[in-house]
C-alpha cells in the first residue's frame, strides 16, 4: 500500500504493531511508527490517541486503514479521528456484516444473489441432519487468507472435523456447497452504494489476469445499491463449471493482498478513494483487461532489460511506464524477500 500510496503523490507513513516488515525496506515509506498491540484491543483508545498525535506531528491529510483490525477500529471510531481526513469506510455494522461469512451469507441470501448453498454448524446433531451433498467446503465464520478453510469429502469425515472444533471451543463452522470450477474476483471501490471503479482477476500461473465479465461487475454493483456499500471491498467468486453461472463465496470489506495488481494495471483504488474525499470532479476511471506480471527483474527479465537499453518492457506503455519505473526503483522489499526464500529452501 505504502507504493500505490506514493503513486498517489503521498508520502506514505506507516503506523503498526510489527518491528518488522518488508516496508521498512521501501524507498517509498517516509516514516515507520511501532505501536503496541496492547493499543488496538478494547475501545482502541490507544491507537487512536497515537493517530492523532501523529497527525498533528507529520500534518498528516488522510488516514487510511491496511488490514481488518485496522478498518473495523476506523470505522468504529471515525468520529475521534481530528485533523485528517478518514478514508472511504461504511458503517461499523455494515463492515462487521460483510466480514462475517455466515453473516454475508444471509445478505446474500435476503437479495437473491447468487451463492452457493450454505450452513451454520453449531452443534454435532447438525451435521446429521445436513442437506448438503459432499465434498463441501468448511471454513470458520471469521478468518482470512485461507486459514482454516477445508475440503471435506464425506460425512464421516465432517463429524470428525466437528468434534474436533467442539472439543476446542472453536464452533461454529460455515458448511458451503463445493463448487466445481475456478475462482475469479472482483476489487471495487463505492461511494455510498454507488459502484464508482472495478477490476475483476483471475490467476493465471504465477501472475494475474483481468478480464471484462460484465456479470461480475453488476452483481457487485447490486450488492453495493442493495447494503449502500462505501469503501474499497475485494469479493471472492468462482464459476460453477456445471452451469457457467458465477456465485459469489465471501466478502473481505478491506484492501487485498494483490492491490499492486490493480494498481500495475493503472487502477489506483486508493487514490480514487481519497479522491472521494475531497471536493474535486471524480478521475475518470477505465476499466483494464490483460495479462498483469510481477514487475520484478528476475535474472532473465534483467538480461532482456539490458539488452532493451534499459527500457521498460513493450507491454507496460503509455502511464503504465511510469508505474514500472516506480516499482524498479524500489527493488529492497522483494530482494530481501527472494533471498530470505532461497536461504528457507535451502534449510
Amino acid at each position: 500500500m505504502a507504493r500505490t500510496a506514493a503513486l498517489a503523490g503521498f508520502q506514505p507513513i506507516v503506523l503498526t504493531d510489527k518491528r518488522w516488515g518488508l516496508d521498512c525496506l521501501s524507498r517509498y515509506v517516509s516514516h515507520r511508527v511501532v505501536i503496541d498491540q496492547a493499543a488496538f484491543r478494547s475501545d482502541f483508545g490507544g491507537a487512536i490517541a497515537q493517530i492523532n498525535q501523529l497527525i498533528a506531528t507529520h500534518q498528516i491529510d488522510i488516514v487510511i486503514p491496511a488490514d481488518t483490525i485496522c478498518t473495523r477500529m476506523l470505522s468504529q471510531c471515525s468520529e475521534q479521528i481530528q485533523g485528517a481526513s478518514l478514508f472511504p469506510l461504511s458503517s461499523p455494522k455494515l463492515i462487521e456484516q460483510m466480514y462475517d461469512k455466515w453473516d454475508f451469507a444471509k445478505l446474500l441470501e435476503a437479495h437473491s444473489f447468487p451463492m452457493p448453498k450454505t450452513r451454520l454448524i453449531e452443534t454435532l446433531d447438525q451435521v446429521e441432519a445436513l442437506d448438503l451433498e459432499f465434498p463441501v467446503i468448511v471454513k470458520p465464520p471469521q478468518g482470512e487468507s485461507g486459514i482454516g478453510i477445508h475440503r471435506i469429502d464425506d460425512r464421516e469425515n465432517l463429524i470428525q472435523a466437528v468434534q474436533q472444533c467442539d472439543t476446542q471451543k472453536s464452533l461454529p463452522l460455515l458448511v458451503q456447497e463445493w463448487l466445481p470450477g475456478y475462482d475469479i474476483d472482483l476489487s471495487l471501490l463505492a461511494n455510498h452504494g454507488e459502484l464508482v471503479a472495478w477490476t475483476v482477476q483471475q490467476k493465471e500461473g504465477d501472475n494475474l489476469r483481468f478480464v471484462d465479465y460484465p456479470q461480475m461487475v453488476e452483481i457487485g454493483r447490486k450488492l453495493c445499491q442493495a447494503s449502500s456499500y462505501h469503501g474499497v471491498a475485494h469479493i471472492d467468486m468462482r464459476v460453477d463449471q456445471r452451469t457457467g453461472e458465477v456465485k459469489v463465496i465471501e466478502c473481505n470489506p478491506r484492501f487485498w493482498g494483490s492491490l499492486m495488481y490493480s494498481t500495475w494495471m493503472g487502477v489506483n483504488f486508493l487514490a480514487l478513494g481519497i479522491q472521494l474525499t475531497q471536493p474535486v470532479d471524480e478521475a475518470a476511471f477505465q476499466p483494464v483487461e490483460g495479462l498483469c506480471k510481477h514487475p520484478w527483474l528476475t535474472r532473465s527479465e534483467l538480461t532482456h532489460w539490458i539488452k532493451r537499453g534499459f527500457q521498460a518492457p513493450t507491454d507496460w506503455h503509455g502511464k503504465r511506464k511510469n508505474i514500472w519505473w516506480h516499482q524498479i526503483l524500489d527493488p529492497a522489499p522483494e530482494w530481501f524477500d527472494w533471498f530470505s526464500t532461497q536461504r528457507t529452501s535451502k534449510s
